[in-house]
């Protein structure tokens, strides 16, 4: 059976004021706009080394690298879907190269 819980206990509308943000929602936004910024270093300093393929900006490689390398997907991979640590480490190296070379 599905659990469901009313306002105010699941941020339901008596929580939804403007500039209301869920403490856990925040903490995620906070960590997931740090990883971008260090993935936006990684890129730049790919581009400086002249790693990067042709036509791909440092933006777009950022977020490739954040997409991919995110801790929900090695959660989503690893732990809710049984991959090892290896194919996941094969799979993220196969694929950052695929798309960022």
């Amino acid at each position: 059976m599905r659990r469901t819980c009313a306002p105010p206990h699941c941020g339901g509308s008596s929580r939804r004021q403007p500039g209301w943000t869920p403490t856990w929602l925040g903490s995620s936004l906070r960590q997931s706009a740090r990883l971008l910024h260090n993935f936006s270093q990684t890129a730049t300093a790919l581009r400086d080394r002249h790693a990067l393929r042709s036509g791909l900006s440092d933006h777009e490689a950022a977020a490739a690298i954040w997409a991919l390398a995110h801790p929900q997907v090695y959660r989503s991979l690893v732990l809710d879907l049984d991959w090892s640590v290896g194919a996941y480490r094969e799979w993220l190296a196969n694929t950052l190269r695929a798309t960022l070379f």
